[in-house]
């Protein structure tokens, strides 16, 4: 990524812990970069300025007390949950980028009736990213 100095890309997909984990838990595991912003849009996500003072004491020495200079990140998780992180927030040692691979599956014996029913039984276990088609045999 040449315009940014962060490790993420958006749309890519990204595994992390955070520093503050005990004040924002979570399961940051396959999550989504949807976007990456500046205070202000982050803002019309988040309540930025009630979350900093519970998150700051928990991030790395030096880290700005001042949560306006840092950029931020729309992340989706893999629960289909939306929301903004401090990009100082994540530890960065911990960052991984998540490689994508794509499953085929066949079921024999459905209907076309069954397609909305698989399509829900895979999201519900998390895959969100899933097209369902009936082929003929």
């Amino acid at each position: 990524m040449a315009d940014t100095p962060y490790p993420f890309e958006v749309k890519k997909v990204y595994s992390f812990t955070l520093y503050p984990a005990t004040v924002m838990p979570g399961d940051f595991t396959n999550v989504t970069v949807m976007a990456i912003m500046d205070y202000d849009s982050a803002l019309q996500f988040a309540d930025i300025p009630a979350i900093h003072p519970n998150v700051f004491p928990y991030l790395p020495s030096g880290t700005p007390n001042d949560p306006t200079q840092y950029d931020y990140l729309k992340v989706k998780l893999s629960s289909g949950v939306v929301t903004v992180l401090g990009i100082p927030w994540i530890n960065e040692a911990t960052i991984a980028l998540v490689r994508s691979l794509t499953a085929n599956v066949v079921i024999e014996g459905v209907s076309n009736n069954d397609a909305p029913r698989i399509l829900a039984a895979l999201v519900q276990n998390g895959f969100n990213n899933v097209n369902v088609k009936i082929v003929s045999a």
